[in-house]
């Protein structure tokens, strides 16, 4: 029995201490009201004990797939924490950051659209010149 248990017992009792009648609208609406209390009790005590449930089969599973993950990959296994290669510059048109996949920005590609104002903007390449290309 739960502590909401305990007190929609307790509250009961003190409305049996009280002598409420049933017969009268008052009293039907307060033995009412305690029932719900203990309907609600009820079901907060069975949610509980389902989520503490789900919770011990949510830890079994992560405990297998942690195992699997040592088995397939190795014990030098990160979990999934990769560094990502990440470019951050500033939008012309609003002076935003932008932080863009560097893979976005190796691409042969030499604009983009602005995630903040969609807006085109020329991508300058640092590594090599674009104009090179052009010449030849």
């Amino acid at each position: 029995m739960g502590y909401m248990a305990e007190k929609a017992a307790y509250i009961r009792g003190l409305a049996e201490g009280l002598d409420i009648s049933k017969d009268s609208k008052e009293g039907k609406l307060l033995l009412a009201i305690i029932d719900m209390l203990q309907d609600a009790s009820d079901a907060i005590d069975e949610i509980e004990e389902v989520q503490e449930e789900l919770s011990n089969q949510i830890d079994e599973i992560d405990e297998d797939l942690s195992d699997l993950e040592q088995y397939v990959y190795g014990e030098d296994y990160e979990d999934g924490d990769e560094d990502f290669d990440l470019e951050s510059f500033e939008c012309p048109n609003r002076g935003e950051e932008i932080v863009l996949d560097a893979d976005l920005l190796s691409d042969e590609e030499e604009s983009i659209i602005c995630p903040n104002c969609n807006q085109k903007i020329e991508l300058e390449c640092e590594c090599c010149s674009h104009d090179d290309e052009d010449e030849e």
